[in-house]
């Protein structure tokens, strides 16, 4: 460094501090609060998130560090960054003062920056927060996947945030299959490729929920795919019926996953549907005040409780069901046991999740299907990684609806009103009248079949019948059940309903469907509203051929994107 520049600075420094010193009162030292408020000036970038929330982004041994400015971790860089500076440590009201004085300048002079929750999407690449001491994040492109040391995003960190393990390339994702019990084949596919469409940031998603009896290994379950997600220092949370708390938890987790659900109001629920598909809610900052927290996130749900697949509302509309089966007692292996075999795996599954995405994000721009499912944003990234997986994006679309039909079908079956609708259609395929007639007409109906018609969802007039058909219309219209509301030519205001069935059930098609994969059909001619679409095109890209192959049309990439290994013994008694 030139010499002559060095010493002028020094003087220039020295001018500047003279001058400061004679624009003071005569004998008045600065005080302890300024000289920490320019300290964080010179050393700190100063800033506000879109809620208001203030912090300071700083240099920590080689690397940045995000802060809140209210946060320990500030306060305590603060106080060390002083003694270094000056040989002792400042007061206690000095650094409230600097904090308080440092959070106005991040608010009215710092800009408003977004902070990410372990995923980001920059410069047409996925981040990953490793979380990690040293700051570092995974980048993920097209061509593969790499540690970076000082990436480009800023990442909020939580109190419930932990460590993600380093990443080991040459995995295979299958391998957590033998941890588990899951029941299907189909059910088994939806596991993987929801463990790597989850690292793709800021889509709506389904909300994970794994189901079966008791002793199936539900907790255990969640637990593993929480840790592969978003590591936390504790995984599972418990969901208590307080809608500020339930806020915090879901903005300050990317994968909020709940243990032990007994039952959810519909505020709770409400505010669960909106976190998985980021339509935002609001709730106060404190009780004691006016203000609101507005949140826009979206979020990684889970559940795992009792009596969930009922009622029919917006909540289990959204569930990605997951069923285990019970564990035989000779079977049965301690959890920690399960899981310290899953943390010697984890290094290798998660690379394998790597992997995987990165070579969705290469071949998801090829699939278009001719028609998609809710969640549609989801499903094409499952489609993709299914195809990264070897396993293919028909199989895995295919997997998807038929669950969507099942979680219905369920619905359908625990809401009495739904039940007694269905069985009514199983005795004629078409039903017409008045509202009044058709409670009554159930109530027969529902005495037949043994249907609780004490429910609270019983209803116990007309009108109230016409309120419970509008909870389950959308659930009828899935299960094939067209709702018809019109007025009769000669009774005079009476309203009359017509109901008939239109479609096929899920159960009825998924073997025909099934069938026709098997048979190598490169699209299923069946067309209900819960199995349908399956029809995927492959467009050619950079000159490379389309195919319906699978992922034999990207063999010249295998280098970059390891395949599964054929001749992996280990795994042959795992589908697909």
């Amino acid at each position: 460094m030139d010499l002559k520049r060095l010493i002028s600075e020094a003087v220039a420094d020295a001018l500047e501090a003279e001058h400061q010193a004679a624009s003071r009162p005569e004998g008045k030292r600065e005080s302890q609060a300024d000289v920490l408020v320019k300290l964080a000036l010179r050393e700190c970038e100063l800033f506000h998130d879109p809620q208001q929330e203030t912090y300071a982004a700083f240099a920590v041994n080689g690397h940045r560090e995000v802060w809140p400015t209210r946060s320990r971790a500030f306060k305590n860089w603060l106080a060390q960054r002083f003694f270094e500076e000056h040989g002792r440590a400042p007061n206690a009201d000095a650094i409230n003062q600097a904090r308080t004085t440092l959070e106005g300048f991040a608010l009215f002079k710092g800009p408003e920056r977004g902070l990410r929750v372990r995923v980001a999407w920059h410069d047409n690449a996925i981040w990953y927060d490793l979380a990690d001491r040293r700051w570092r994040a995974v980048r993920i492109t097209p061509d593969g996947w790499e540690v970076v040391d000082r990436p480009p995003i800023l990442f909020r960190r939580y109190q419930n945030t932990a460590a993600q393990v380093e990443p080991e390339p040459g995995g295979d994702l299958r391998e957590l299959l033998k941890l588990t019990n899951i029941r299907s084949e189909d059910d088994r596919i939806l596991l993987l490729v929801y463990l790597v469409a989850a690292l793709v940031p800021e889509i709506p998603r389904p909300i994970f929920h794994p189901f079966g009896e008791k002793g199936a290994g539900k907790t255990t379950l969640m637990r593993m795919v929480r840790m592969l997600i978003d590591p936390a220092v504790e995984p599972l949370l418990i969901l208590r019926g307080d809608d500020r708390e339930l806020a915090i938890q879901l903005n300050q987790n990317y994968a909020p996953f709940f243990d032990n659900v007994s039952g959810l109001s519909g505020a709770l629920s409400d505010m669960l549907c909106r976190a998985a598909t980021g339509a935002g809610f609001t709730t106060r900052a404190l009780y004691t005040d006016d203000e609101v927290c507005v949140f826009s996130i979206k979020r990684l749900v889970g559940l795992n409780g009792i009596h969930l697949l009922t009622g029919g509302t917006d909540l289990q509309d959204r569930f990605l069901t997951i069923e285990l089966e019970r564990i035989n007692r000779e079977e049965r292996r301690q959890e920690q046991e399960i899981l310290a075999e899953f943390e010697r795996l984890r290094p290798k599954l998660f690379g394998a999740m790597l992997d995987a995405l990165a070579r969705a994000m290469r071949i998801k721009p090829r699939l278009q299907f001719t028609e998609l499912p809710r969640m549609a944003d989801w499903s094409l990234w499952a489609a993709a990684a299914g195809e990264a997986l070897g396993i293919g994006a028909e199989r895995v679309m295919a997997a998807y609806w038929r669950n969507i039909g099942q979680v219905n079908e369920r619905l359908l079956e625990s809401h009495p009103v739904a039940a007694a609708v269905m069985a009514l259609l199983e005795q004629t395929p078409e039903w017409v009248g008045t509202t009044a007639e058709l409670l009554k007409r159930l109530e027969e109906i529902a005495e037949q079949e043994k249907i609780n018609t004490r429910a609270q969802t019983w209803p116990k007039s007309a009108a109230a019948l016409s309120r419970r058909l509008k909870e389950i219309a959308s659930n009828l219209a899935d299960a094939g059940v067209e709702l018809v509301r019109g007025r009769a030519g000669d009774k005079k205001n009476a309203k009359l309903l017509s109901l008939r069935r239109v479609a096929q059930k899920a159960s009825e098609v998924s073997e025909e469907s099934e069938a026709s994969s098997e048979a190598g059909s490169s699209s299923v001619a069946i067309r209900t509203q819960f199995y349908g679409g399956l029809n995927c095109v492959r467009k050619p890209s950079d000159g490379e051929p389309s195919s319906e192959a699978g992922s034999d049309a990207f063999d010249a990439s295998d280098a970059i994107f390891p395949t599964l290994k054929e001749e992996d013994d280990d795994l042959d008694d795992i589908p697909f």
